[in-house]
């Protein structure tokens, strides 16, 4: 799956996430708001539920990308922890704003960028990886803002078309919602994007076609589900084989003791041995075959 790719299936999981929201939202969240009290206590229920769902559903992407339930399962439990929190803080925000500028779309947009903040930083932290981290959050507040603005205009849209608020909030919620998770999605993965500067092609086996970005300082390359660089379904990968380390003067690849050779652009690499990397190199880990990208360099021809 190419990063191209990331960002359309980052949309369709987090309109899914904004759809579950809105279906669970729906059933849950559907009391009077007869008092201040009563509104705030609604939106950081509905913000915590909106959070869960969209962030628990984007948390999964890589894992999904990748075949790797377990790193999926650890994305969803991330992703919608740090998404609760950010809903619930992000909705309570953005109703006390509201109510202080006397109303208006951008005060409550504010609070559904708090929400893609945290949502957008939960897959850099969860993989420690800052630049992820960084760049998610530009991601999720530019889709927060514009996600949250459209949620809000829809609403009152169909209220003023339908003149009936309850169809209008129905209506309103769950094509808002969806649009919000799928702009979310869409621009973390955008944002990331953008802002990589080093990543690996994968050409060959079970995952090929798959873009992985190289956002921490050391990236994990093995059969193990626990690796950066998930490479299921090749006999000859150790399930540590390799070590991708990032430094001041570019990168480096190192071969673990215990795995077999590697080669890099058809010279062999011995376990325990280090070689640099200055982007565009073909390596073969196992039978499978790795292209190293950097942002600006050309692949090298074998």
């Amino acid at each position: 799956m190419s990063l191209a790719m990331r960002v359309y299936y980052n949309a369709v999981c987090g309109a899914l996430g904004g759809l579950l929201a809105w279906a669970v939202s729906s059933l849950l969240i559907h009391f009077s708001t007869v008092s201040f009290e009563a509104l705030l206590l609604r939106d950081a229920l509905l913000g915590a539920v909106v959070g869960l769902s969209i962030g628990g559903t984007l948390g999964a992407v890589d894992g999904l990308q990748a075949r790797n339930w377990p790193q999926a399962i650890r994305g969803i439990r991330y992703g919608g922890q740090l998404g609760l929190i950010g809903g619930l803080v992000g909705l309570l925000a953005g109703e006390i704003v509201f109510s202080v500028a006397g109303g208006g779309v951008w005060p409550r947009a504010l609070g559904w960028a708090l929400l893609g903040a945290v949502v957008g930083a939960s897959e850099g932290i969860a993989t420690h990886a800052p630049q992820k981290r960084n760049y998610g959050i530009i991601g999720g507040i530019l889709g927060g803002l514009v996600g949250g603005s459209t949620y809000e205009r829809i609403s009152d849209l169909l209220r003023l078309l339908t003149h009936n608020r309850d169809l209008s909030l129905t209506l309103g919620g769950a094509i808002g919602l969806v649009m919000l998770g799928a702009c979310l999605g869409s621009l973390i993965a955008l944002t990331v994007i953008v802002g990589r500067d080093a990543w690996l092609h994968i050409l060959g086996g079970r995952l090929e076609g798959r873009e992985v970005l190289i956002g921490k300082p050391q990236t994990t390359l093995g059969a193990s589900d626990g690796c950066d660089v998930y490479l299921p379904g090749d006999q000859a990968i150790a399930s540590q084989h390799a070590v991708l380390t990032r430094h001041n003067n570019g990168y480096a690849l190192t071969v673990a003791q215990q795995a077999t050779p590697i080669t890099v652009n058809q010279q062999t690499i011995t376990p325990g041995t280090t070689v640099g990397l200055r982007g565009g190199e073909r390596i073969r880990i196992g039978t499978t075959p790795l292209v190293f990208r950097l942002d600006g360099v050309a692949e090298v021809e074998s």
